[in-house]
C-alpha cells in the first residue's frame, strides 16, 4: 500500500506497525511474524462471526494484523465489541491487542513496533542526517519515543500528553507543514547526500 502512496526509488518504507519493511526495494516480513499467521487467519474469522451483526463495524484485513475500526459504530456498542477483540486474542497466545484511536489493532505478539522500525531506520542512515516522524494515534508514541533525543516527533492533532516534540492541529495540516519544511531544510536531488 505504501509503495503505491509514496512511488519514489530508493526510499526504505515501514507499514504495519512495524510488522513489514520494505528494505532497498524488497518487501521483508520476518519469519517470527509469518509464523503467527495462522494465529491471524483464525482471529479474523472469529472476528468476522462475532461481530458480524454490530453495526458501523468494519474489520480491515492487513494480512499481517487486523484492524477492528469503530467509527462508525454507536457509542453503546462500543465496549461489547472492546470485549469481544479482547476475547479472541486472550485465546490466543501468539496475539496482542493494542487501542488507537476509534479502532482496536491485533497483531503478533512479537517485540516490533513503529518505534523498532524507526530505530532500525536510524541505525542505517547517516548520522548527520534528521529523523522527522508524524503521526496521529497511539501507537505513534512509540516512535515518538524511539527518535528521541536526535530526531523529532510531530503529533497530528489535539492530544495533550504526547511524546511528541511538537504538535500540528489535523490530517488537514500535514500539507502546508511538509511544504513550510521544505523551505527551511536542504533537499539534494541524489540519494545519499543532503
Amino acid at each position: 500500500d505504501l509503495t503505491t502512496r509514496i512511488p519514489v526509488p530508493g526510499v526504505d518504507l515501514a507499514g504495519n506497525h512495524g510488522l513489514e519493511l520494505r528494505l532497498d526495494g524488497e518487501r521483508r516480513v520476518p519469519e517470527r511474524v509469518e509464523q503467527r499467521l495462522p494465529d491471524i487467519r483464525e482471529a479474523l474469522e472469529s472476528l468476522r462471526a462475532d461481530l458480524d451483526s454490530v453495526p458501523g463495524i468494519r474489520i480491515e484485513d492487513k494480512q499481517l494484523s487486523l484492524t477492528v475500526h469503530v467509527r462508525e459504530t454507536p457509542p453503546n456498542h462500543v465496549d461489547g465489541v472492546r470485549e469481544t477483540v479482547s476475547s479472541v486474542v486472550a485465546d490466543s497466545s501468539g496475539l496482542t491487542l493494542s487501542e488507537g484511536k476509534q479502532v482496536f489493532e491485533v497483531k503478533p505478539a512479537v517485540p516490533l513496533d513503529k518505534g523498532t522500525a524507526m530505530q532500525r531506520f536510524e541505525r542505517e542512515t547517516p548520522t548527520e542526517w534528521l529523523s522527522l516522524y508524524l503521526g496521529d494515534d497511539t501507537t505513534d508514541e512509540d516512535a515518538f519515543r524511539a527518535i528521541q533525543p536526535e530526531g523529532i516527533g510531530v503529533h497530528v492533532g489535539e492530544r495533550s500528553d504526547s511524546a511528541a516534540d511538537y504538535r500540528i492541529p489535523g490530517q488537514s495540516d500535514v500539507p502546508d507543514f511538509l511544504s513550510w519544511l521544505t523551505t527551511r531544510t536542504s533537499i539534494s536531488e541524489e540519494p545519499g547526500t543532503s
